[in-house]
């Protein structure tokens, strides 16, 4: 995926992926208690992906560790 800078995502994008990412981090911080998050976010211009991963514990009812990512389109503004 080809970074696209951030200048250039369509007007309300930015503020998208800035709720996305703080769910994401609100989510790992209730359930996991890391001790460290790591976010990425890369953009092409036709989609945004999103990674949230952290070192937190994992339940035995959460199942085997995944990472979770979330794409969303990019809309032309």
């Amino acid at each position: 995926m080809t970074r696209l800078p951030y200048e250039d995502l369509p007007a309300g994008l930015g503020l998208t992926i800035h709720r996305i990412v703080q769910e994401g981090l609100t989510n790992a911080v209730r359930h996991a208690a890391p001790a460290h998050c790591r976010v990425a976010v890369d953009a092409d211009g036709q989609e945004v992906r999103i990674e949230v991963t952290d070192d937190g514990r994992r339940s035995p009812a959460s199942g085997p560790s995944v990472k979770s990512t979330a794409w969303s389109g990019c809309a032309s503004a």
